[in-house]
Parts: structure tokens; C-alpha cells; sequence
């Protein structure tokens, strides 16, 4: 959280865009707890950045467990190169008026 509010991350991340392709940050935790009700905007408008500006696709997670999860099933699709979604939604049924 520090580096963004000290905009180190975005030098991070121009740095990261100029040699990978594919940019992820991971956030994990009690966002709210660590920012207080004070710096969303601010946390939100900085993540809106690294995102649109930069390209990095951001993940929340809640612990360790989680980000571990995240890292397999995101090297598994990498490596597989799946083109369709990981999770498939079941058809809506149509519904037809007469």
C-alpha cells in the first residue's frame, strides 16, 4: 500500500510494461483495513491507473491460501492457453411469449 501512495508503483510499472506483456498485481488482505476510510478514492483512482494507463490486471484476494490459487489456476491457463473462460455460466433458458 505504501508504494502507492508514495507513486512508486507507477515507475514499478512502467518499468514491468517496457519487459512483460502480461502485468498482474495481486492485493491481498483486508483492504479496508489497511486503508481506513480515508484513502479510497485515492486507492481507487490509483488502481484505475496501473490498469488503464499501464495494463496490469489487479486481483484481490484475502490471505495466502487465496493468492496461491490465484497464481496456480493463472499459470495453468497460461500454460494450457485456453481460450475460452476458466468458468463456464450455465445457459439462460429463453423464454418465449405467445
Amino acid at each position: 500500500m505504501r508504494s502507492v501512495f508514495s507513486r512508486r508503483i507507477f515507475s514499478q510499472a512502467q518499468r514491468l510494461s517496457d519487459l512483460y506483456e502480461n502485468l498482474i498485481l495481486i492485493v491481498e488482505g483486508n483492504i479496508y483495513d489497511a486503508l481506513g476510510k480515508i484513502f479510497f478514492s485515492e486507492f481507487w483512482g490509483a488502481l484505475a491507473s496501473l490498469s488503464f494507463d499501464y495494463g496490469l490486471n489487479v486481483f484481490f484476494t484475502s490471505n495466502d491460501e487465496q493468492t496461491a490459487m490465484l497464481i496456480y489456476t493463472l499459470s495453468k491457463r497460461k500454460l494450457t492457453e485456453y481460450k475460452t473462460p476458466l468458468i463456464r455460466a450455465k445457459p439462460k433458458a429463453i423464454m418465449w411469449k405467445t
